[in-house]
């Protein structure tokens, strides 16, 4: 992921938008669980709703381009999210709400 960040740093610098959006879209595709579940996690700032970040998240263009890499993202967040529940029993309550408000994220 770090790798992914100074490349797209040194595009910044050296080449146009469309580029970068291609390069950063394909990146998003290529995701991997382990660094899905990283970018899920981070740490969040200015008082903004984990539950908020994931559903905006899944609501990302690069994951909406093929409907086979959204459903493969949305079975890793709910897998993830039953990880968090067995990890942090107390946001059972919270990730219980997101799911009944999404139907199991079906609704993003």
């Amino acid at each position: 992921m770090t790798t992914l960040i100074l490349c797209l740093k040194f595009l910044c610098d050296f080449a146009n938008m469309e580029m970068i959006v291609r390069i950063f879209f394909a990146a998003i595709q290529n995701i991997s669980k382990e660094s899905f579940s990283v970018v899920i996690w981070q740490p969040l700032s200015d008082g903004l709703s984990r539950m908020l970040y994931i559903r905006e998240l899944l609501k990302h263009p690069a994951f909406r381009t093929g409907s086979s890499k959204f459903k493969e993202v949305k079975k890793w967040t709910l897998e993830l999210l039953q990880e968090r529940i067995e990890e942090k029993p107390n946001s059972k309550a919270a990730i219980e709400h997101l799911l009944e408000l999404t139907n199991n994220l079906e609704n993003i």
